[in-house]
């Protein structure tokens, strides 16, 4: 029985870096890079559905450890301090905090 699941919500968010955004899955510890915010959000939505499917061709054992596989603690610790800065001040920083519903079978769309 595959432990990879069909759907679900990944925590994730994206910055601008530069003239540049990057996207950061926290769920699964995965990131990507684009020229803006619906571009790294489109990129990265597609990525967590390659890596699950990649994941489920897996050996059992391997699925079990890689569908756990988190961000390390200081990448939710930005993610937290930068999510509660954004309740108290806006100071210009240009800053995304989303979940990404993922769907295993069919396409992946992106949450607002």
């Amino acid at each position: 029985m595959a432990n990879v699941p069909e759907s679900g919500i990944a925590l994730c968010y994206a910055e601008a870096v530069g003239n540049r955004w990057a996207a950061y899955c926290l769920t699964f510890d995965l990131a990507v890079e684009g020229n803006s915010l619906s571009d790294v959000r489109s990129k990265l939505s597609d990525q967590i559905e390659l890596y699950l499917a990649t994941v489920r061709e897996l050996p059992l054992a391997d699925q079990k450890r890689l569908v756990k596989r988190r961000a390390p603690w200081r990448e939710f610790a930005t993610f937290f301090y930068w999510f509660m800065r954004t309740l108290i001040t806006t100071d210009g920083h240009m800053r995304s905090e989303y979940t990404e519903p993922f769907y295993l079978s069919g396409g992946c769309s992106a949450a607002a």
